[in-house]
């Protein structure tokens, strides 16, 4: 259904006024700015009823954890502007005046449905003219997406795309499948909203796909991506882009280093908005062994004693740091994250584990000169192990409980 205003007046007064009905959801917004600017005092936007709110179905455009459905407004009140007659009526002269103002911004909109019984605004021959064609009031068909013809010379196209997180999966495995990767990121953009005759600017956050394509790939990418609905935008990309990264210098052999000592994990998910303080935290502690990821994080909510889960974007931050320093290091990216530090569902310390492999440390063996009696001789060295009574070579294991022997008994 469509926006109808009926014009309204009372029999003797020259003052008329306006009953609208519309869609909730699709409010005549620049029309009651229009009537507001020639003076007319326009209804407040009626609030949803409670059965146009679905609670079973979130809304992922804008967050929420319910859907608004459609409803119908009837019977907004548009008061006109208040003449200089008794308690405030119009005179004959403003009620031209007014009149013709209505009917400049009623002809401005002209897709609103008017019922002018009397006559007031358009002449009642109108209403005898033959209805215009349906085709005429049918919705124009939408304009095929344009075709990106890349240059001769072009190596590669950046196709990019915002995208709804519950579309990702599907997008994915579709690019996958033509042996396309893809990208998904986070970007910021600036919505600029009107509410009656003013604007207010809002920064909202957008989940996009972006895939490199070969110039004789790219028809069938576009194909698959503009099943999904999706909106394209298309950039050329040069050789040196898309080149691969050289291969790393070979690193010469070194002698094998001192043993690194455990290190402690902490792990912060932050939220994507605050990558860049979290990068400059890395910066100033000069933490080498961080790394910085697009994850994902699950928040549960509970509303009249029932839980809900929505997966939210994030940054899972990691770095290794020496155990004494955790604490200082969870501290400082919590803060440029914006978080509790006793929030142990975003931050938290790991501990570090003994590395496999390594084993027990022994204790030195004594000198044997120092224990061995007089006169006998020198035992033989460790590093070169003398053959036993048996004609086999001792190990240094066999060796030393050789030397506790002689050092429990020095008589012998």
């Amino acid at each position: 259904m469509t926006t109808n205003v009926a014009i309204m007046n009372r029999a003797g007064s020259p003052t008329v006024w306006l009953e609208l009905g519309y869609q909730g959801l699709d409010a005549p917004t620049a029309f009651l700015a229009d009537l507001e600017l020639v003076g007319w005092t326009v209804p407040t936007p009626a609030p949803p009823p409670h059965d146009a709110i679905d609670w079973s179905q979130p809304d992922e455009a804008t967050g929420e954890r319910f859907t608004i459905r459609d409803y119908r407004i009837e019977g907004a009140v548009a008061q006109p502007p208040p003449g200089s007659g008794a308690r405030g009526a119009w005179t004959d002269a403003e009620r031209v005046a007014q009149l013709a103002a209505l009917a400049r911004v009623l002809d401005r909109h002209a897709t609103i449905e008017v019922h002018d019984r009397a006559g007031l605004v358009r002449p009642v021959s109108i209403s005898t003219l033959p209805p215009p064609p349906a085709t005429a009031l049918a919705p124009a068909a939408p304009a095929p997406a344009p075709a990106f013809t890349p240059s001769p010379d072009a190596a590669a196209v950046l196709v990019t795309a915002p995208i709804k997180p519950s579309l990702g999966p599907g997008v994915e495995d579709a690019l996958v499948a033509l042996g396309i990767t893809a990208v998904f990121d986070n970007r910021e953009r600036v919505k600029r909203e009107r509410y009656r005759a003013s604007f207010y600017e809002t920064t909202v956050t957008e989940l996009h796909v972006a895939a490199v394509v070969e110039p004789s790939r790219l028809d069938a990418v576009v194909a698959t991506l503009s099943g999904f609905g999706l909106t394209l935008t298309f950039a050329e990309v040069d050789d040196a882009a898309i080149a691969p990264d050289p291969a790393p210098a070979p690193v010469p052999e070194t002698a094998p280093a001192a043993e690194v000592p455990n290190l402690a994990r902490v792990v912060v998910l932050a939220d994507p908005r605050a990558g860049e303080a979290v990068a400059e935290v890395i910066r100033s502690l000069g933490l080498v062994d961080a790394s910085v990821t697009p994850s994902k994080r699950i928040q549960i909510s509970t509303y009249r004693g029932s839980k809900s889960e929505r997966a939210l974007p994030a940054l899972r931050v990691e770095a290794r740091v020496p155990e004494p320093h955790a604490q200082l290091v969870a501290t400082q990216l919590a803060r440029a994250s914006r978080l509790r530090v006793d929030d142990t569902t975003r931050v938290w310390i790991e501990p570090p584990t003994p590395a496999d492999g390594l084993e027990p440390p022994t204790l030195p063996l004594l000198d044997d000169a120092a224990t061995a009696p007089a006169g006998s001789p020198p035992p033989p060295p460790i590093s070169a192990p003398a053959p036993d009574s048996t004609g086999r070579q001792a190990t240094p294991a066999s060796v030393a409980r050789r030397v506790l022997a002689r050092r429990m008994s020095p008589a012998t």
